[in-house]
């Protein structure tokens, strides 16, 4: 099967997590706290030293993130922004299988042999799943037609919490669909800050 699709022994440990992190080497992921904003200016609430050490643009992350999946790709002949395997019940399949398996019905989005915890009026698998609610307290709101996106990237460390793909743009894409609304989202995103110890895996 890996054959069929030209998968290579570092796409399979790409998606099991066996091969370093993309950004590792840069700024984006070190020992400092690193926020982002769209100019490159701090938010008043924020003061460097104490609240974080170093502050870029939004143009600068994004061609540290370009830069880093280009060396990716030649060191290791794996796109973090594409990655072709992914892992499904502990096996690593090649996406076009995952694919086939999610059209024909075998592999559904929710696993109904996860248990379900009932929470008010929502699902909440205990899988790594998708979260199903069909009411949400805590919608995102906006004050002057603006919402400010806190986002917080898992760090490295020795479990490997840090996203292995890449994300920038798909984060990008979901809180740009605010904008349609005439909304403005500031986005500031938080390097460097969040080990995600407090996340339990399933």
């Amino acid at each position: 099967m890996y054959l069929k699709y030209n998968i290579s022994e570092n796409d399979i440990k790409f998606a099991m997590n066996k091969l370093p992190n993309f950004l590792e080497g840069t700024i984006l992921c070190s020992d400092k706290r690193v926020i982002v904003t769209e100019d490159g200016n701090p938010p008043k609430n924020l003061k460097q030293d104490i609240n974080f050490d170093i502050v870029i643009s939004e143009q600068e992350m994004k061609n540290i993130i370009e830069e880093a999946s280009k060396n990716y790709i030649e060191t290791y002949n794996v796109d973090p922004n594409n990655p072709r395997v992914d892992i499904v019940n502990g096996y690593a399949l090649p996406e076009e299988e995952v694919k086939k398996l999610v059209e024909s019905g075998k592999l559904s989005i929710i696993d109904d042999e996860k248990t379900l915890m009932e929470f008010e009026n929502s699902s909440v698998s205990t899988g790594a799943s998708a979260i199903t609610f069909t009411h949400i307290y805590r919608n995102p709101y906006q004050i002057n037609n603006k919402i400010d996106a806190n986002i917080f990237v898992a760090k490295e460390d020795s479990n490997h919490h840090a996203p292995r793909e890449s994300y920038y743009q798909d984060t990008d894409d979901a809180l740009s669909r605010f904008e349609s609304y005439g909304v403005t989202v500031n986005r500031i995103w938080h390097y460097n800050f969040w080990d995600a110890s407090d996340v339990t895996g399933y």
